[in-house]
């Protein structure tokens, strides 16, 4: 009887010693998956910066052709003019061209839309800069801006896209205000002051820069074409401002990786095509038109419904929710024009904002409601919900390797559901070795407890800094101190980190 009650002990302890080792396993590949995600996230972006690079390469390629080709027809209309010898110019022509460009073909060129580009030098120059020269942005903000009688919407909009930036943000961001009055340059030169007064520190690190064009730019507006039924002042105005968005798409495309105006998102990359589009037929439709029948050159069938159309447009343009951005003031640059907009999505807080975080394991004690964990949570895949946390119950994040905190965020609600946070809540650290309480040194031959270093707020907020002293941190948690009747549910994590001499700067959110 005892051997194979010995057999079955021995059979189950190995049974679950094997299933043990699958868990960890499978735990291991989970967590390794989330670093996976960050590395590929991480070479698409930088796949994207090699394709921008290359696609310039090409375009510097191209104009330097169309320069020797356009620079070669000047030579030969002064050539024929003074009436020289065709051996003459032959020579000239094979010194010029260092390879043979015989039968070479050239796109058309800006100067193709816009002739009249040719009679001044600097019809292609800002006739206003104030620029610290930031290349290299993850995202270029182009805002475009004109005079209207007594109102301005320009520092207002440029306070809002600082003040939702955070520091880092703003390292890899540039804001280009576009002062679209290139017959008042007195203007230019008002509005560009009030941008360095108001913002200086954002100007001299190179966030934000003003440009405005030279007038030379724009062909003479008053013999345009009236279609539509628009009235010539509208027309006037549409084509302006068509030249104004191709201007300001040019000045910017070779800063970014992305370029943003008007709530719409580009690829750099793409903005030659756009700007070329706008430029054949900027003095018939519209920006809005243009954009849109662009969409549909690129994804539309001429072979399918309407409906098909619709549905090929959404796929093609991304729609973030909730939105952004939201249009500021009533009156349009159009004179005596007023528009009402709003987003209906505007102004609804996002249920989470996902983060790049550390090598860590989480737990908690708090009951999870159905998928919304807190590893998904840790991950960036969406929030962390628990029921009605007691008192004593704890969030904790354990991290591998420890790491030096400078400072945290932890953010619970939102706006669909504001009573769901942390209340009467505290955020404790574990330190790597304990630290004396008289002379503020590291004692390592006792045991490390848990630090209060801060608490939640009635907006259900915790934000604090971590002294330098604390070392190393082992973990980060929060405590309940009374028994909730609410739900919880918590949306950010943010922890500043000190550089270690072999780690970068990042933070957790």
């Amino acid at each position: 009887m005892q051997a194979p009650r010995m057999k079955n002990v021995i059979f189950t302890g190995i049974f679950l010693c094997v299933l043990t080792f699958f868990w960890i396993i499978a735990i291991s590949r989970e967590d390794g998956s989330m670093y996976q995600e960050l590395l590929e996230s991480r070479l698409v972006d930088l796949q994207e910066r090699m394709h921008g690079v290359e696609l310039l390469s090409h375009q510097r390629e191209n104009e330097l052709h169309m320069l020797s080709s356009q620079f070669t027809s000047f030579l030969q209309i002064i050539s024929h003019k003074q009436n020289s010898a065709a051996n003459s110019y032959l020579d000239v022509e094979k010194n010029l061209n260092s390879t043979d460009n015989s039968g070479l073909l050239h796109l058309p060129s800006i100067f193709t839309y816009l002739p009249h580009l040719l009679q001044n030098a600097d019809s292609l120059k800002p006739a206003y800069r104030l620029s610290r020269n930031r290349f290299g942005a993850s995202i270029v903000l182009g805002i475009p801006t004109i005079r209207r009688e007594g109102v301005s919407y320009l520092t207002q909009t440029v306070q809002s896209l600082i003040d939702g930036m955070t520091e880092e943000e703003q390292m890899q961001c540039l804001i280009v205000v576009f002062v679209a009055e290139p017959w008042d340059k007195k203007y230019i030169q008002e509005v560009g002051d009030t941008i360095q007064s108001r913002f200086p520190d954002s100007v001299n690190k190179g966030l934000v820069e003003v440009v405005g064009p030279p007038a030379e730019f724009y062909p003479d507006m008053n013999n345009l074409k009236t279609t539509f039924g628009d009235t010539r002042e509208r027309v006037k105005w549409r084509t302006k401002q068509n030249l104004d968005f191709c201007f300001l798409m040019l000045y910017a495309r070779t800063r970014g990786i992305y370029y943003v105006q008007v709530s719409k998102l580009f690829k750099s990359s793409d903005l030659p095509i756009v700007v070329e589009f706008f430029l054949m037929f900027y003095k018939d439709k519209p920006i809005d038109w243009l954009l849109d029948h662009l969409l549909w050159v690129k994804v539309c069938s001429p072979e399918k419904d309407d409906k098909h159309c619709a549905r090929m447009k959404a796929e093609a343009k991304k729609r973030f929710r909730p939105s952004l951005f939201q249009h500021v003031g009533m009156q349009s640059s159009l004179k005596g024009k007023i528009q009402k907009l709003k987003d209906k999505d505007f102004g609804k807080q996002a249920i989470h904002r996902a983060h790049i975080n550390p090598p860590a394991s989480v737990r908690t004690s708090i009951k999870t409601y159905q998928k919304f964990t807190l590893q998904k949570a840790y991950i960036g895949e969406d929030i962390f919900w628990g029921i009605s946390p007691v008192a004593g119950d704890t969030v904790e994040i354990v991290f591998n390797p420890y790491i030096q905190l400078q400072g945290f965020l932890f953010r619970s609600g939102s706006m669909q559901h504001p009573d769901d946070k942390f209340l009467n809540t505290t955020v404790e650290i574990l330190p790597e070795f304990v630290i004396s309480e008289t002379d503020e040194t590291t004692v390592t031959n006792k045991k490390a407890t848990y630090v209060v270093v801060g608490e939640f707020n009635k907006a259900g907020v915790a934000k604090g800094d971590i002294a330098p002293v604390y070392g190393k941190i082992q973990s980060i948690r929060l405590r309940v101190l009374q028994n909730s009747q609410s739900w919880v549910l918590l949306n950010e994590y943010f922890r500043h980190c000190m550089p270690l001499s072999n780690l970068d700067i990042y933070a957790i959110k």
